[in-house]
């Protein structure tokens, strides 16, 4: 006999919206287009670049973690549209008196 397999919905809704609140949260307080007015000294500068690029690589990670995000809301919703499927196809087959388990 197989195992019942299950989803709580409203836990699983809950989680995805945290996920969710906690990228939306990621911020960072430095603008991408910056350059430094009053100095040319070549590790500052380099600094600078490196960390407009790694702020540019979060925003990315951003977008990518809410493409994810919207696809794993996508397969709860498919996971409780094909349970409702089966509990329908399930009880649409019984006919007359079933003993309760």
């Amino acid at each position: 006999m197989g195992e019942e397999v299950g989803i709580q919905l409203g836990e699983f809704r809950s989680k995805v919206e945290k996920l969710r609140s906690s990228v939306t949260s990621i911020e960072s307080g430095i603008k991408t287009g910056r350059t430094f007015e009053k100095t040319n000294i070549k590790p500052f500068k380099n600094d600078l670049k490196n960390t407009i690029e790694a702020i540019e690589l979060l925003q990315k990670y951003k977008t990518l973690l809410h493409s994810d995000i919207d696809t794993l809301e996508n397969v709860g919703e498919k996971i409780e549209e094909n349970d409702e499927k089966l509990a329908e196809l399930s009880t649409a087959n019984v006919t007359g008196a079933q003993p309760m388990v």
